[in-house]
């Protein structure tokens, strides 16, 4: 089984995609670590929608090619255009990075990150995971939402799905 960190942003209705994009993960993997949820300015992109980014921690034995198809389901899920030759710089419901496969040198690999929304987030993510022995301090406003019953988003978390039941629970 492979960890892989991956990057999670949304500026069109962000409140509603972002848990919708973590439920997809549930279902799919059945455990995602979460980090929290910043609220960020965008970054090479005119527009005046703002972003909801976090990151995720996911275990999986798919390889990274069949990790970014499922990626792309997810966004193609939530209504992004992928196709459009412009989707990067465009709004979007949801996007998924795959950022790097967690190993010994996560730490350094989330410190040199250019995107510092990206950088706190998994830095925070990977203090919580016990990859790293501290994370970073969040300069970005921390945003709470609703994924199922739970709240999540102002403390990094672990959400769990119960296959046999669909049942999602969020543990800190």
């Amino acid at each position: 089984m492979t960890r892989y960190v991956i990057g999670i942003g949304s500026n069109i209705d962000p409140a509603r995609n972002v848990p919708a994009v973590l439920e997809a993960l549930c279902e799919r993997f059945g455990t995602v670590a979460v980090s929290r949820i910043v609220h960020t300015r965008p970054v090479h992109m005119d527009t005046e929608r703002d972003f909801y980014n976090l990151a995720v921690l996911i275990e999986t034995d798919l390889d990274e090619a069949a990790l970014k198809a499922v990626c792309n389901a997810i966004e193609i899920g939530r209504g992004r255009d992928r196709a459009d030759p412009d989707s990067r710089c465009k709004d979007r419901p949801a996007d998924l990075d795959i950022l790097f496969v967690v190993d010994g040198t996560a730490g350094e690999r989330a410190r040199a990150m250019d995107e510092p929304y990206y950088r706190e987030t998994v830095l925070d993510l990977l203090a919580s995971t016990g990859d790293i022995e501290a994370g970073a301090e969040l300069s970005y406003p921390v945003v709470s939402l609703r994924v199922g019953s739970d709240t999540l988003g102002e403390a990094p978390a672990t959400i769990h799905r119960q296959a046999r039941t669909g049942d999602v629970g969020v543990v800190e």
